[in-house]
């Protein structure tokens, strides 16, 4: 009897457990689908929102642009403000894109030749080939309103792709992919949090799914924009919130990540 018993419940509980393994590979297959759907989308406007045709994106990256020029974080005192652009790259891009002449102008088109090989390598043919800079560094405007923790990253991964390609074009686009990936975290983060609330795994993915297929989200996610990471550290701080009520001794996470996150946006 005893034998019978023991057998009975190994059984249940292999049951129990390869349900709960399908279950969770099931889940994380759809998240997966989620994410990977959601950072598809993003990667098509990526290419297909013209080169500095995104709201405030040459301001932006020119921030940058600019601390990667200068090898080093910018500040006011030592760097004297422009209300132009502060990087060469920028100030190139503008003039060969016809940045002025159609930005809010709904009249006015790129190039026909725009998106073909021959016009990226028409553009990078004629581009600056900086290295970093010693001496007196110009500072973009958005130093004076923007926390610098957006740009230094961005500047960092910059610097990343720079070791493999030096093609302007290149850079461009890999800095609007750095946002991409911000997506793909935030998404995850999403999940997460949604399943720390004791939302169904279902109710969860529903949730990351409405917020990755937002067309705001994946517009916005798709160009250089600080509030990409902000919305990937404010979610991480939420996560690490809730986690807090079952992991009470680890409150040095959330701080950690709360004096992470004023240095994106305010």
């Amino acid at each position: 009897m005893p034998v019978k018993l023991v057998r009975k419940t190994g059984t249940l509980l292999h049951g129990i457990f390869v349900r709960f393994t399908m279950r969770l590979r099931t889940t994380r297959l759809y998240l997966s689908a989620i994410v990977m759907f959601a950072v598809i989308l993003c990667v098509r406007w990526v290419f297909l929102v013209p080169i500095d045709e995104a709201p405030d994106e040459p301001s932006h990256l020119d921030y940058a642009f600019a601390i990667y020029s200068a090898g080093h974080l910018l500040n006011a005192r030592d760097n004297p403000i422009t209300y132009g652009y502060a990087s060469a790259y920028s100030t190139y891009l503008a003039r060969q894109t016809m940045l002025h002449r159609i930005a809010f102008h709904p009249d006015a088109k790129v190039s026909g030749a725009y998106g073909s090989g021959g016009y990226y390598r028409a553009l990078d043919r004629s581009a600056p080939r900086q290295t970093v800079r010693r001496g007196i560094v110009r500072a973009p405007q958005y130093l004076e309103v923007n926390p610098v923790g957006f740009y230094a990253l961005l500047a960092g991964w910059i610097w990343l792709i720079s070791h493999v390609t030096d093609s302007l074009v290149a850079l461009f686009f890999a800095a609007r992919l750095f946002s991409v990936l911000l997506l793909a975290c935030s998404l995850i983060l999403t999940y997460a949090i949604a399943r720390e609330l004791r939302f169904p795994s279902s109710r969860a993915l529903l949730l990351t799914a409405c917020v990755g297929f937002f067309p705001l989200t994946t517009f916005v996610s798709s160009y250089v924009q600080p509030d990409n990471l902000s919305l990937t550290a404010w979610s991480l701080c939420m996560y690490l919130a809730l986690r807090i009520r079952r992991l009470a001794n680890r409150r040095d996470q959330v701080g950690l990540t709360r004096a992470v996150s004023p240095s994106t946006r305010f």
